[in-house]
């Protein structure tokens, strides 16, 4: 599937079920991806809300999140490498029996449940991880 680079949806979905999906581009108001027993990587998005359900399985995505980002991780892995910095985000983290970390800082255990407030944030972050593990990375655009 081919979409001009010139087109951003106002809402695109995605359901991976037990299979393997590379994309190499997404622009979008809001990107929802819903993840059953399968492989996804997202090599680029540009979009104003991410929201990931990974119920089972691997989950890699780089790119830009420009309001909210919200991530919830049943069992698995997710990892996302996001334009700017940590202080970039206001967090809340809560962990069951996984592991969240964001940049350096790392957030495990059972039952734990933290906020995290930066003065200059602009956007939210909502990580949620039960059973696997969320990673969330920075990068400044060169």
């Amino acid at each position: 599937l081919v979409i001009p680079a010139d087109v951003r949806f106002k809402e695109f979905d995605i359901d991976a079920n037990a299979s393997v999906l590379d994309v190499q581009s997404i622009e979008a108001e809001k990107l929802e991806l819903e993840v059953n027993a399968s492989d996804v990587n997202i090599a680029e998005i540009n979009v104003g809300d991410l929201d990931v359900n990974n119920n089972a399985g691997a989950v890699d995505i780089d790119g830009n999140v420009e309001r909210e980002l919200d991530v919830e991780v049943n069992a698995g892995d997710v990892e996302v490498r996001l334009t700017g910095i940590y202080q970039d985000f206001n967090y809340s983290v809560q962990t069951s029996a996984g592991s969240i970390q964001i940049g350096d800082q790392e957030y495990s255990g059972l039952k734990k449940e933290k906020h995290i407030k930066n003065a200059a944030a602009k956007k939210e972050a909502d990580l949620e991880c039960n059973m696997g593990s969320i990673t969330v990375d920075f990068f400044n655009e060169v």
